[in-house]
């Protein structure tokens, strides 16, 4: 039996608040997966430098740390359903911007609103999940939400491809996007998940947002968002540029990816309530370690692309597992806790990209060294997850969690 907060379900299901909740997490990844596959035209029509496509990524994703932190705080005085469906109405402004985007600076404004929109559905829908379910349930329900974020990816760039392939303008994508915000902002409301996930009382989440264990799943969210983000905004570029790969097949990269990711999710889902969130962590990051080092070194563009969903199936459960994991240890005060590790992965997915790209444009290096930065970054979080049992012990744990 699945438990709930007390006093938070009103007219609406946990399981259709989840639903809707994916679906804005749909929302979320459509708006934010465009831009990868479409740079391939975009850097073309505008002749944009690779530091000029890696700041694309900072005005996207700096601007989320700032709302991810400002959706924790409000979180505290208002319904956390508010501030996902006003984040789903934000997503469809900054599509529509996208979509009349005709220089490098109103790029840079579109997806800086994006970026500000999206935080608050990144912050608050999982909190909000979180708030909902407790125990093993949270695990399985935060990597099943997660999945409709994959179906999005793997559905996006298949999308651009079609596109692309067809020589219609990669500004038809921004398009889709606008009209799927707009779709996920009714949804939302519509069930009335919008109401849900009210404040806790002040003595419930009292005591400190960061200690040993926190700031140790706060790093390892950092150095994974980081490596995942900087995959996928670079996937289709290394594709044409490293491998040699046609634009078609370049701009399906990405849902090669996050095929691998949906299939992890599940998998990830259906074992949540068996096995540890520590040991599905420690798994996957040993095996996203070992599986960069391989497409690292493959040159042949149809072997790298199965060889790419198999980074995304080992990628797929650890940003889900890590918010469950805390989740487990802190319980109700996961609201206070969540804002910064979320925020963390937002600060990684705004420099990762950005770093491979500065060594990218360095001269001597290039994009198939650049790459390295990722297995490097996800050495990181393996030494994290291993020794995180140990932190969590020092951890202050809250009287009733699971």
């Amino acid at each position: 039996m699945i438990q709930t907060s007390t006093g938070q379900l009103r007219s609406t299901s946990p399981v259709a608040a989840a639903v809707a909740v994916g679906v804005g997490l749909f929302a979320f990844s459509t708006c934010l997966s465009v831009t990868p596959p479409a740079l391939v035209e975009i850097a073309r029509e505008m002749k944009l430098s690779a530091g000029q496509i890696g700041r694309l990524s900072a005005f996207t994703f700096f601007p989320l740390v700032l709302t991810v932190a400002l959706g924790g705080y409000l979180s505290l005085f208002m319904a956390k359903g508010r501030l996902v469906v006003a984040g789903c109405w934000g997503l469809l402004a900054g599509s529509v911007i996208l979509a009349n985007s005709h220089s490098f600076a109103m790029l840079c404004v579109g997806v800086c609103v994006l970026g500000l929109t999206a935080g608050l559905i990144e912050s608050t829908a999982n909190a909000l999940l979180g708030q909902l379910f407790r125990g093993p349930a949270r695990t399985a329900v935060m990597n099943y939400a997660h999945v409709a974020f994959a179906l999005a990816a793997i559905g996006v760039p298949i999308a651009m491809a079609i596109i692309l392939r067809a020589r219609m303008d990669w500004r038809i994508g921004y398009w889709i996007a606008a009209v799927i915000g707009l779709l996920s902002a009714l949804g939302i409301l519509g069930t009335g998940t919008h109401r849900l996930g009210e404040p806790e009382a002040a003595h419930v989440v009292a005591g400190r947002a960061i200690d040993p264990f926190s700031l140790a799943l706060i790093v390892a969210m950092f150095c994974y968002v980081a490596t995942e983000t900087a995959i996928c905004f670079w996937l289709p570029i290394h594709f044409t540029k490293v491998l040699s790969a046609p634009v078609g097949l370049a701009a399906a990269s990405n849902a090669a990816f996050w095929s691998g990711a949906v299939i992890g999710r599940i998998g990830a889902g259906l074992s949540g309530r068996y096995v540890k969130d520590v040991t599905l962590l420690r798994v996957s990051s040993i095996l996203g370690v070992c599986s960069m080092l391989v497409f690292s070194r493959l040159r042949s563009a149809e072997t790298a692309l199965a060889m790419v969903g198999i980074v995304g199936l080992t990628f797929a459960c650890i940003w889900p597992t890590i918010v469950s994991y805390a989740g487990h240890v802190y319980n109700a005060r996961l609201t206070v806790t969540l804002p910064w590790i979320v925020g963390a992965g937002a600060a990684g997915a705004a420099i990762g990209p950005w770093i491979v790209g500065e060594v990218a444009a360095h001269p001597g290096a290039g994009l198939a060294t650049a790459f390295m930065v990722n297995p490097l970054l996800f050495v990181v979080v393996t030494l994290i997850v291993l020794i995180a049992p140990t932190l969590e012990k020092r951890a202050r744990r809250p009287v009733g969690d699971i």
